[in-house]
């Protein structure tokens, strides 16, 4: 969000440099999740899927690249794959 949307932030370096470890730290702990069950909560979409889906797949953006989390990019095709899904 403040790559993309607040380049004007201030100190947004120190912010970005606080946030980078904690979203990789989050990223790890989806990935471990996601390698126990096919969704989020378990074996259902749910609510919790669709609340982490709007970021996550957009990491590499954010400097974050996803190739050693390959959980995590299943997950992201099988939301993709849910009836209706639309992509922002």
């Amino acid at each position: 969000f403040i790559l993309r949307f607040v380049p004007e932030m201030p100190h947004r370096e120190l912010v970005l440099e606080h946030y980078r470890p904690r979203a990789v730290s989050s990223l790890r702990a989806l990935e471990r999740r996601l390698a126990q069950s096919t969704f989020v909560a378990g074996d259902t979409y749910t609510v919790a899927d669709i609340a982490l889906f709007g970021y996550t797949p957009l990491a590499p953006e954010a400097g974050h690249p996803l190739d050693e989390f390959p959980a995590i990019r299943a997950w992201i095709d099988r939301v993709r794959a849910q009836p209706g899904f639309v992509e922002m």
